[in-house]
């Protein structure tokens, strides 16, 4: 019998423990809420014989409440409904009471023999109170936080009642170092029945020193039953008071959005509060209380981040003190601003009276008389000032007896100044004068108009000669005079650049292919013919026009013999079909008396001319009309006796209109370019500096071809002045994302007082502007184009004017013309604002931004078909710059252009922008270098561009090339620049760790220089140890002992392989033959040289 005992009781503790590992079993405390239905949580398994639910530990003597035995349940509570047994065993109590709280007993049989395992719950009930917080009679019982002012001695009170069990309530003052109890503080419990309430009351009352205080009501041993264990009142104890703290001034344009800092960093509470000028009528217009309660309490106004108060659209009614108040340490902090709105006159400069608005004009006038400007439509209220031009003049001209005269519109004025002069010079009879504004607001409209008296000799002309207040009351003398400056508006652009270094092309006579040579002078001598200027974007094309411009103003230019000089950018003559239309609306002043009529007239009749026609590729009307003016110039139709020079990316040269031009291609920096460049940069006598600058373009060979353009060359040159050996890239993302923040640094230092906090976010967040040019070139525009209405109304005014300051948007003027039927004469020539990306390659940067999350967010197959609409022949930077900018999710973009044509040589240089490091495509570049590197003409100018780069890369990490192959691909050899070009434009400057440099023409005669020239390029790269020429004729005898002389110090081996027999050169000057059946018998260059 013991022996049987000790077996049963084995067997219950095994069981037991059983059903601790399984999970079985149920916690020993559960609350259950009253009013609401519960559940008793227990987990058994499914497999159990039956389970026995008790109120109580008495489980002789008590009935079950109910039971399951074989999945049948029974018992009184069952059979009331009042409980229910869940899937698992737990106890469901239909609606909990009070009643419900005991102790309960859950057995659980496992089997019919066996003895139940046995589980003991105590269940207590716990009473909610209506609202789940600590509720403040000051912000009412729906809000969990708010801001009040009171007054000393005036009290607030916490309360929360009806609950079971009970809660402790009590203030406490939230600081810098945390909280602190309030010990004057009143609490009180009163019982009803189960449940309780609770009250705590504070009086303010000498609480602190601070302006603001925030006091926190929080509940103690709350037991689940509060959502929230603390509520929060923001306190205001006193008026902010004008002497403490000295506003900023602050002026805004109407209309604009106003950002105002409240602090750098995160804020316990903060209250933006508004005055009048002087500081009355306060009213507090959003306060925040951490990031859990942000309110705003007035429609006109957000809060943004850090506490920031955004006023979109400020008006006049908006003006005042604004003033943010935040927690500090021993008393609170304020920042007060003192807003105000400017309004920007209607005219950009003052008018002057008897001159047509916004011209420059003469006047012609007495020796003594009155003169008068006026701004009208402006605010603040402005003073103007008369005075000469040039500091020189003034003992020439008194002023006296001035007056000012001021008109309110409502919300702007029209201000008047109107002065006596006196002629005090005998000798002078014209003097320029200026009015501008001056005073305490003349930071706010910083422009003026510039204008001439000319004084005439008999006074008896012009008995009263004084200004009219009306300015269509000038004199007819006026307009006349304006009409002769109007002339001379045509020689006004005016740009001092450096020349970028051309070349003219000519027609190749045997192969019918473009022969680039160097022009004489930079630019050759034009005569009545016709010139394409043309190059990569941004290469310096519009600059060169604008240069040759300046020197024909100057008379320092070879085309200084001609006697007119037209200059136009054919960007801006949409819908414009007349040339005399063009230059009348593009060159000469708005109020010009010259007719179309009068332009043709005049060059018709001109002995020689010259019109430059700048920007072919972005004309507007280039595909949609083909009887206009230009067209007609470009077929030599029109303007026979002008030369044309047509400046245009490669690309989109009009060889179908003009096939017999000369071509001037523009190639950007090359290596001596760059280095005249940096040596004008760095201070003589500083040549270490130079040198360092040059070695650390050597060493970062991916930024080749970003120094090939001439804007991005020069800001390099000057950061890395700046920055010295800090500055090293190793991805073209890396190097062009410091150029893009170096652009916005560069603003805010030139404008200090802007508010970083207000800029910082359109720096960083630019999501529609990527969607604005990822859009453009999936529309595959030559040069994409919007109107400023278009584009601001997607990217909003403040960032618009932001990125056209910076200098990555750029604004033109275009002029239209409507021939539609029944059109007002008004409405007949009108102007819009386009805009555009500064360069092509800020717009790839930004569509790579949106190309780049695209990538993320889009599946492979949708991907895919977006990148197909991308050529990377045209936009290798958008993907290379999305691979870089987001490295974890380019991997399909790597996969689609490694299914492209050329694509695997190209994908190289975007796993190295993936990576960030050349060591991720050193084994690439270490496998690539053991065979041939070829180029031929066939492939791409894209692979051309990306094995040049791997070639640089490999020279970089000084892994030898055995082998570089041209096949019928060869243009020639510049050797000023030191590179080869190929047919393609492509140049190759002196190649380094290349062994071996071979060339295949099939069926091309080389002449004699051209051969010279390879071989004097051979010899200048330093480790070329071959030159092979194949399938191509040579001269049979060569002779240049400059060249010779060198090639016998680098000991070149050259070989000529004709067709079947190969030959080297002896003695540098004879070809000696060696007869080779190459099909059999394979000869290396080593072989030959033996």
């Amino acid at each position: 019998m013991a022996l049987r005992s000790w077996f049963l009781f084995t067997v219950l503790l095994v069981f037991q423990n059983y059903d601790q590992v399984r999970g079985d079993g149920c916690e020993p405390t559960q609350y259950l809420v009253v009013g609401k239905p519960g559940k008793l949580e227990c987990s058994f398994a499914n497999d159990v014989h039956g389970i026995v639910w008790y109120n109580s530990t008495n489980t002789v003597n008590e009935q079950p409440i109910i039971k399951v035995i074989r999945s049948e349940k029974s018992g009184v509570g069952f059979e009331t409904g009042e409980f229910d047994l869940d899937v698992d065993g737990s106890l469901i109590l239909k609606e909990v009471s009070i009643q419900h709280e005991n102790t309960y007993t859950a057995l659980k049989f496992q089997s019919q023999l066996e003895s139940p395992t046995v589980n003991v719950i105590r269940a207590v009930t716990l009473v909610k109170p209506l609202r789940a917080f600590p509720v403040i009679d000051k912000c009412g019982d729906v809000k969990q936080s708010c801001f009040v002012k009171l007054e000393s001695g005036s009290q607030a009170h916490c309360s929360i009642e009806r609950t079971k069990p009970m809660v402790e309530l009590y203030w406490t003052k939230r600081t810098e170092h945390g909280d602190i109890y309030i010990t004057s503080q009143e609490t009180d419990v009163v019982h009803e029945g189960a449940t309780s309430s609770s009250f705590a009351t504070v009086t303010i009352n000498d609480i602190s020193s601070t302006l603001l205080s925030l006091l926190v009501c929080n509940a103690n041993f709350s037991h689940g039953i509060l959502e929230s264990n603390e509520s929060q009142v923001l306190v205001e104890h006193e008026k902010v008071k004008e002497s403490a703290v000295e506003p900023v001034n602050m002026w805004f344009e109407k209309g604009s959005t106003v950002h105002l800092n409240c602090s750098n960093g995160e804020m316990k509470y903060l209250l933006w509060k508004k005055y009048d000028h002087n500081m009355n009528a306060d009213l507090a217009i959003a306060f925040s209380i951490g990031e859990e309660a942000v309110e705003v309490l007035s429609n006109d106004f957000e809060l943004e981040m850090y506490g920031s108060l955004t006023i979109d659209q400020i008006n006049v009614q908006r003006e005042g003190v604004y003033a943010c108040i935040y927690n500090g340490d021993l008393v609170d902090n304020v920042n007060m601003y003192n807003v105000s709105v400017y309004i920007s006159p209607r005219t950009l400069n003052p008018v002057i009276h008897g001159c047509i608005e916004q011209s420059y004009c003469v006047l012609e006038v007495n020796k003594v008389g009155t003169v008068s400007c006026s701004y009208y439509g402006v605010r603040p209220e402005v003073n103007l000032r008369l005075k000469t031009f040039y500091d020189s003049d003034s003992e020439m001209l008194s002023f006296s007896d001035e007056q000012r005269n001021v008109k309110t519109n409502g919300e702007t004025f029209d201000v008047t100044l109107t002065s006596q002069y006196t002629l005090q010079s005998t000798t002078r009879n014209r003097i320029t004068l200026e009015c501008s504004v001056s005073g305490g607001n003349f930071h706010l409209f910083d422009n003026s108009q510039k204008f001439d008296l000319l004084f005439h000799e008999d006074s008896k002309l012009y008995t009263d000669q004084t200004t009219k207040n009306d300015p269509t009351d000038a004199p007819k003398t006026n307009k006349l005079i304006v009409v002769s400056l109007a002339i001379v508006a045509l020689v006004t652009m005016v740009v001092i650049i450096s020349l970028i270094v051309s070349s003219k092309v000519t027609k190749h006579r045997n192969h019918q292919r473009e022969k680039a040579t160097e022009a004489e002078e930079g630019i050759p001598m034009m005569y009545p013919e016709k010139q394409d200027i043309s190059g990569d974007p941004g290469i310096g094309k519009s600059t060169l026009a604008l240069k040759l411009v300046y020197d024909w103003c100057k008379q320092t230019s070879p085309l200084k013999k001609f006697d007119i000089l037209v200059y136009l950018r054919l960007r801006n003559l949409a819908s414009i079909d007349s040339i005399y239309e063009a230059i009348k609306l593009s060159l000469l002043p708005r109020d010009t008396l010259l007719t179309p009529s009068d332009i043709k007239n005049i060059l018709q009749n001109g002995k020689s001319g010259i019109l430059i026609l700048d920007g072919y590729d972005e004309y507007p009307n280039e595909d949609k009309n083909s009887n206009n003016d230009i067209k007609h110039i470009l077929n030599r139709e029109m303007f026979q006796h002008f030369t044309t020079i047509l400046t245009t990316r490669t690309q989109n040269l009009p060889s179908d209109i003009t096939p017999k031009s000369d071509i001037v291609r523009l190639t950007g920096f090359n290596e001596a370019a760059q280095e005249a460049y940096i040596r004008k940069v760095i201070e003589k006598g500083k040549l270490q500096e130079a040198q360092s600058i040059k070695d650390r373009l050597q060493r970062n060979p991916i930024l080749g071809d970003f120094c090939q353009v001439p804007l991005f060359f020069v800001m390099y040159v000057h950061l890395a002045h700046e920055q010295g050996d800090n500055l090293s890239f190793y991805t073209a993302t890396s190097f062009f994302r410091f150029l893009v923040s170096c652009l916005h640094s560069h603003f805010m230092r030139k404008h200090p007082t802007m508010d970083r906090n207000k800029t910082q976010p359109y720096e960083k967040y630019h999501g529609i502007l990527d969607k604005i040019a990822f859009d453009s070139l999936m529309e595959n525009k030559n040069h994409a184009t919007w109107t400023r209405d278009e584009i601001c109304k997607k990217l909003g005014d403040d960032f618009y004017e932001y990125y056209i300051k910076v200098g990555i948007l750029a604004e033109e003027e275009v002029f239209f013309i409507d021939n539609k039927p029944g059109i007002s004469e008004s409405e007949h020539i009108y102007t819009k604002i386009n805009v555009r990306f500064f360069h092509k390659l800020f717009c790839e940067w930004y569509a790579a931004h949106f190309l780049s999350q695209h990538s993320k967010d889009s599946s492979g197959v949708e991907l895919r078909k977006t990148l197909k609409c991308l050529d990377p022949f045209n936009l290798q930077y958008v993907y290379r710059f999305a691979c870089g900018l987001n490295p974890e999710s380019s991997g399909e973009i790597i996969k689609y252009l490694q299914s492209t044509p050329d694509g695997d040589m190209f994908v190289n240089l975007c796993i190295l922008e993936q990576s960030g490091n050349v060591e991720s495509i050193k084994e690439a570049v270490q496998e690539l270098s053991l065979g041939k590197v070829q180029i031929n003409s066939e492939s791409s100018r894209l692979l051309q561009r990306s094995t040049l780069q791997i070639i640089d890369i490999a020279s970089a990490m000084q892994i030898q090339i055995n082998c570089f192959h041209l096949e019928n691909c060869f243009n020639d050899v510049n050797l000023e620049k030191g590179c080869i070009t190929l047919n393609s434009e492509v140049q190759i400057c002196k190649l380094k760790f290349v062994k071996e440099l071979k060339i295949t023409e099939m069926g091309r005669e080389l002449a004699l220089q051209e051969v010279i020239d390879i071989l004097d390029y051979s010899s200048s790269c330093g480790d070329i140890e071959a030159v092979t020429f194949d399938c191509c004729l040579l001269p049979y005898k060569l002779e240049d002992k400059y060249v010779f002389n060198r090639l016998r110090k680098t000991n070149i081996n050259i070989t000529w392989i004709p067709v079947g027999t190969w030959y080297r050169l002896r003695d540098l000057s004879h070809w000696e033959g060696i007869m080779v059946h190459v099909l059999q018998y394979p000869v290396t260059i080593s072989a030959l040289n033996a």
